[in-house]
């Protein structure tokens, strides 16, 4: 995996992807365990740290639109699928 990561190094934007990847992983198993459990500050912690604007990838604008209509469809309560 290692020299994945340095490959993608060397790429325009490959690494940038990848964090938001293990993030999005991160994201994903944090909630795995609190889908039954009424966690808003935490699912609104991880929802923020994907938000922040750390990324700054081309999709990003499209992903985060889809996420806040996702959000409000849902009314506020957003699930690891």
């Amino acid at each position: 995996m290692q020299s994945f990561v340095r490959f993608l190094q060397t790429t325009k934007g490959g690494y940038d992807l990848y964090r938001f990847w293990m993030d999005c992983e991160f994201f994903k198993d944090t909630m795995l365990g609190l889908d039954q459990v009424e966690n808003v500050a935490a699912r609104t912690r991880l929802f923020r740290d994907l938000n922040d604007g750390k990324y700054h990838l081309p999709f990003m604008r499209h992903l985060q639109n889809k996420i806040r209509r996702a959000y409000s469809d849902s009314s506020g309560i957003l699930t690891h699928d």
